[in-house]
């Protein structure tokens, strides 16, 4: 590839796998169970299955974020650009998304009727409550913004650890075993810091710049990469404490393998539209949606296996075309535009 071309071709392999990503997010986020009081999984084997394969998200997201952020990095100076560039990204829709969901949440839990459906506490009406639903993202699932942010704030250190490959690897290793050790939580800087170092390793690097392999060793790599990543799936769906290592491991092998195929597809056949730069309002917006949704249907469906399976597998697709179909008749607003981001 020429360097047009090879730029064309990652600017369209980001988008497309940031599209797909976005996708199984809402797939992830769109289990029904806790909606109807379900805490076991284990009697739902297709809702587990989704939602194990969907934990390729976030980390995949985490993966290209740090990437992007790290591939232009030459110079400390440069830094200072790109954290002018997030308060716009990523502080400020922070902030608006969760000051409107924790406006729509208290009213939602303050008016008698609707609170009634609601089935979760009032939201805290004194200045502290509220202040502190907005920083933690209390009623949003952005917390993985709030992740970013500090992860762009640390910069500084991170870029002088990416200036050794062996402080770096010595650095992300550590942090695996402190994670296969110690059981994290979830939404922890510390648990997604090691993927995130990895994507920040492979963009400072340009290892996402690989030579397309020949057409035999296209096939070899991506059956090897196809193995690994369903022996990952399986340990993690038999037992959740092999779920860091399906999650650690799963963007730099869903990366290589999609390079595996013609690049040709990617280059031509791939036609970008408008409402693929507003996949941020969908990640923002889907959560709220999925509830309402779910907990709507639910007055009306039976909770047997049958239902539940089937909304678990429709939900995703009718909120993800819902709001793919609200970014096309919004997407030229001022205000719309700030809360994305600028994107």
């Amino acid at each position: 590839m020429g360097t047009k071309e090879s730029s064309n071709y990652f600017h369209n392999k980001v988008l497309i796998l940031n599209i797909a990503l976005t996708f199984v997010i809402v797939m992830l986020h769109s289990k029904p169970l806790n909606r109807i009081g379900i805490n076991n999984e284990g009697d739902y084997a297709l809702i587990h299955a989704v939602v194990v394969f969907a934990q390729v998200g976030v980390p995949m997201f985490f993966f290209i974020s740090a990437m992007l952020f790290y591939k232009s990095i030459s110079a400390m100076s440069k830094i200072k650009d790109k954290l002018r560039n997030r308060i716009r990204s990523l502080v400020i829709p922070y902030i608006l998304w969760n000051i409107i969901f924790v406006g729509i949440y208290w009213a939602m839990t303050h008016i008698p009727f609707i609170a009634s459906m609601m089935n979760m506490p009032p939201v805290p009406s004194d200045v502290a409550g509220i202040l502190l639903s907005i920083i933690n993202s209390k009623y949003t699932v952005l917390w993985f913004v709030k992740d970013l942010i500090v992860f762009c704030l640390m910069s500084p250190v991170f870029y002088v650890m990416l200036k050794s490959k062996v402080v770096m690897i010595v650095g992300i290793l550590g942090l695996v075993v402190l994670n296969m050790s110690y059981s994290m939580e979830y939404e922890s800087i510390w648990h997604w810091l090691p993927v995130y170092l990895l994507g920040a390793y492979v963009g400072y690097n340009k290892l996402y710049m690989i030579t397309p392999p020949t057409e035999n060793y296209q096939r070899k790599i991506a059956v090897g990469c196809t193995m690994i990543i369903l022996g990952l799936y399986a340990l993690a769906f038999l037992d959740d404490r092999r779920m860091f290592l399906f999650r650690f491991l799963s963007p730099v092998l869903v990366w290589v393998l999609y390079d595996c195929f013609p690049a040709k597809w990617t280059l031509t056949k791939f036609k970008e539209k408008k409402w693929m730069h507003g996949l941020f309002f969908i990640y923002c917006t889907h959560f709220f949606i999925i509830n309402i949704f779910q907990k709507l249907i639910f007055k009306i469906l039976p909770h047997n296996h049958l239902c539940i399976n089937s909304i678990q597998l429709i939900t995703p697709v009718l909120v993800f075309l819902l709001l793919v179909a609200c970014i096309n008749i919004i997407s030229g607003n001022r205000i719309y535009r700030v809360l994305i981001g600028g994107r």
